[in-house]
């Protein structure tokens, strides 16, 4: 079950709990067995390859889509069979959706009709939405004339405006331009500090997905993967599919390269490695035998778990920022991605180490 990792909220009772929740499809489960907690005012990113069931999750718990077997609890009742509309949830869609025949301040306005706020008391409240937003100026826009960025922000807007307890954004960053997305991110990043509101968002982008949850759910085929807080699934992933996901390309086995001292493989992020040419290494930190050189330190990785692997350059691919250098480690091919700032003056065909420090290498079984 993924649970909240948070200091200090151990023994709070979660808002919302999942528990083994299956969705059935016309040929098959959609997802299967998925469990999960979400505490007040807390975050949770799904993230997972396209077709993981992440949309269907999030359906699953609007209550859009029936759940099959499982159980789901919020605020400590059960809600299986609790209409859409009396969840106390947001749902923000991937599209923007918003009527293009009301102004902005009615689109914002348009869910609380339903509940019985009169007239006047809607557009108030749609107002202040505006204003904390610092959208006031777009109310008497119609929906054609604002940008994809503006429209996504009102959208989200409308989903928060009845105040609900639990918002739910299916990969509400994904129709936005690039200078849109920082406004529209810090509004999410901000509803459980200046709104009390939770959020469960759904995304593609990572650094996205860590910034707007506490806890990251990752799914693959439906079902869960791996779900951990943010830090441990970024940083130390707990299966060798989420390390390349999460971005830890290089694969490197540890059978093939110790000659079958160590077992297993280890990965890391292109980013998180070193490298130095073979000539300036030290005898203490690798020895160098010109008739068979040495591949892996053996004796550096049992002694703090650090990586040190002598690899050949094969290109090297100049960047904006970063210079990314291609390698092979025996039969594996293996990249390492530096600041330009460090850019060296090696050539395909050099010999080089590579160097990972313990902090940055995820180790998993064979």
């Amino acid at each position: 079950m993924c649970f909240n990792h948070i200091e200090n909220h151990e023994f709070e009772a979660p808002l919302l709990e999942a528990a083994n929740i299956s969705v059935q499809g016309d040929k098959g489960p959609l997802i299967s067995n998925i469990s999960l907690t979400l505490r007040k005012k807390g975050s949770l990113s799904i993230i997972g390859p396209s077709g993981s069931g992440k949309t269907t999750l999030l359906k699953a718990l609007a209550g859009l889509v029936p759940i099959c077997s499982g159980s789901l609890r919020m605020n400590g009742l059960n809600i299986e069979k609790t209409q859409p509309g009396q969840r106390s949830m947001g749902f923000v869609f991937q599209g923007f959706s918003l009527f293009p025949n009301m102004r902005v301040v009615d689109n914002v306005a348009f869910g609380l009709e339903s509940r019985g706020i009169s007239r006047c008391q809607r557009r108030e409240i749609a107002m202040d939405s505006l204003k904390w937003a610092g959208l006031e100026h777009l109310a008497q826009r119609w929906p054609a004339a604002l940008s994809g960025g503006e429209s996504q922000r009102i959208a989200l807007l409308r989903a928060l405006a009845y105040e609900p307890e639990i918002i739910l954004l299916d990969e509400p960053l994904s129709g936005v331009d690039t200078s849109s997305r920082g406004p529209l991110l810090e509004l999410i990043m901000d509803l459980p500090v200046s709104r009390n509101i939770a959020v469960i968002f759904v995304g593609h982008d990572l650094d996205e997905a860590y910034a707007t949850g506490e806890n990251t759910l990752l799914l693959r085929n439906g079902q869960t993967e791996a779900c951990s807080s943010r830090e441990q699934m970024f940083k130390k992933p707990s299966t060798l599919f989420a390390a390349r996901f999460m971005g830890f390309e290089n694969i490197l086995n540890m059978n093939a390269l110790s000659q079958g001292q160590a077992n297993g493989y280890a990965a890391f992020r292109p980013e998180s490695a070193l490298i130095e040419t073979v000539h300036i290494l030290s005898s203490e930190t690798m020895e160098k035998n010109d008739s068979d050189p040495e591949i892996f330190c053996f004796e550096q990785f049992r002694k703090d778990n650090s990586l040190q692997v002598r690899a050949t350059v094969t290109s090297i691919s100049e960047g904006i920022s970063r210079t990314r250098i291609n390698l092979r480690v025996l039969e594996e091919s293996v990249a390492v991605s530096l600041p330009c700032h460090l850019k060296t003056d090696l050539e395909p065909g050099a010999d080089v180490i590579i160097r990972v420090p313990s902090i940055a290498l995820s180790l998993f079984a064979q």
